[in-house]
């Protein structure tokens, strides 16, 4: 079990305690511990679902320049908070918002929220402060205010990259972006951890934390890394060699060693979930193709989250680097082992692409669908055409829903999934790129309230989108 101590109370004295803060915490982790096959990160979501939204209206202009001021102040940050909380209810598959967040994020039993620590790793690499892609506050904010909500105060979460600097980045976003209380910090003190027989270095920050929450962008890397950076390599600022420049891992088993690591995932046991419990890729905007110090060139306005970092960034890739940007910089017999060096069989990884969630058990790629929405030439995402449902529901009220498929695809056809994979109906669309559902189901009895799964295939591929009928 790892010892912990609490969070100082404010961010000043947080940052001169770091040092202190490891003082008899110094055990040696090793590969022995952390993650198993079969392991469940959460016991009521699996590992291998992801959710995701496009949403143009995340951002409210293209930003003038790729500093972080920049990138931020173009960000809508209530859309990304409305959009974060329909991608919980989605992972969760929960009606209600708070019982969503309440299912994701789980404390130790023997703690209340207010004593709770909280570490949130963001991806800091770019050039500096001034150039650079990197997640948005307004994500950090939203992760912040729903376990603020729990009860857990500001000044027991600290945001961090140990190789990068966090604090360029973040902490003038402190009070008006961010939390004024919370705590911005590039690491402070280690402690030894031993991935695949080498020494590596552990940054304290996660080793007193109950809660870390991965917060990665869409980035793409050179083609020892497959092409990509996101949630697992972002774990480079957690787990180091302690040099910048030689902070990478030998290879790519290493990295994925590294993310399996009992640092990462905790002690878990009865009682004690999992140290590391939601990943989340920002991607408004990446590139198609550079390293990590590359300016971004292509608006996506996707965020993508779910349980299990491996399945977040597998699915990322294969859903919007290569099915909407059209990359070809990530090699299968790679990119397959973010799902098989897990312990999963290639056909689970597999099913995770021909089959949609609603045909295989929960597992894949789940979109939500977004709504009050009205799309331009401007808006929409290169590489994606906008599909639209629109519902009448059964208070009479109608709703109108939009969803993001590949261009590359045209649209064959739609039908209403129920969450266990029983077909609903069939949806007709009498305008080009939009369907109608009135609620009714086989029979010609209408359905009931509860989630529902829209199904959109074309001739090579079909993707699902989540939704909530009243």
């Amino acid at each position: 079990m790892i010892a912990r101590r609490s969070f100082l109370k404010t961010s000043t004295l947080a940052a001169a305690g770091l040092a202190a803060a490891s003082v008899g915490l110094r055990t040696a982790f090793s590969r022995s511990s952390g993650f198993v096959t079969g392991m469940q990160i959460n016991p009521d979501i699996d590992n291998l679902r992801v959710v995701a939204c496009c949403d143009p209206s995340m951002e409210n202009s293209v930003p003038l320049k790729w500093d972080t001021a920049s990138q931020n102040s173009v960000v809508n940050a209530a859309k990304v908070s409305d959009v974060m909380d329909a991608m919980a209810r989605a992972l969760a598959q929960k009606a209600d918002t708070q019982a969503a967040w309440a299912t994701i994020l789980k404390k130790p039993d023997a703690k209340a929220w207010p004593d709770v620590r909280i570490a949130i790793k963001v991806n800091c690499s770019g050039l500096d402060a001034t150039t650079g892609l990197h997640p948005r506050a307004a994500f950090i904010n939203k992760i912040c205010s729903v376990l603020n909500g729990f009860g857990v105060p500001f000044a027991s979460m600290v945001i961090y990259d140990t190789m990068d600097d966090a604090v360029s980045n973040f902490s003038g976003f402190k009070g008006t972006l961010l939390p004024a209380d919370v705590v911005v910090s590039n690491g402070g003190d280690t402690f030894p951890v031993t991935v695949m027989g080498e020494a590596l270095k552990c940054t304290t920050l996660i080793q007193n934390a109950d809660v870390l929450v991965n917060i990665g962008v869409n980035k793409p890397h050179i083609a020892t890394w497959v092409g990509l950076t996101m949630t697992c390599k972002n774990h480079v600022g957690t787990i180091t060699r302690g040099a910048h420049g030689s902070n990478c891992p030998q290879d790519l088993t290493q990295l994925f060693e590294l993310n399996k690591n009992e640092a990462i995932i905790g002690t878990p046991s009865a009682g004690v979930p999992c140290r590391q419990q939601l990943c989340i890729v920002d991607s408004l905007w990446s590139s198609k193709a550079g390293d990590w110090s590359c300016i971004p060139d292509t608006p996506l306005y996707y965020a993508v989250m779910g349980t299990f970092g491996p399945a977040v960034d597998y699915l990322t890739t294969r859903k919007i680097r290569i099915d909407i940007m059209n990359c070809t910089t990530h090699p299968d017999a790679d990119l397959n082992r973010f799902i098989t060096d897990f312990g999963y069989a290639d056909a689970d990884r597999q099913s995770l692409t021909t089959l949609t969630p609603d045909q295989n058990f929960g597992r894949g790629w789940v979109e939500v669908p977004a709504s009050g929405i009205i799309y331009g030439h401007s808006s929409t995402a290169p590489g994606a055409q906008t599909v639209e449902l629109l519902i009448s529901g059964r208070n009479k009220r109608a709703s109108l829903l939009h969803v993001s498929f590949p261009s590359t695809e045209p649209v064959a056809g739609a039908s209403v999934f129920s969450p266990d994979g029983r077909l609903v109906c069939l949806l007709e669309s009498p305008l080009a790129g939009r369907f109608t559902w009135d609620g009714t189901a086989g029979g010609g009895h209408h359905a009931g309230p509860g989630q529902y799964y829209l199904q959109i295939h074309g001739p090579h591929m079909a993707r699902s989108y989540h939704f909530s009928y009243y």
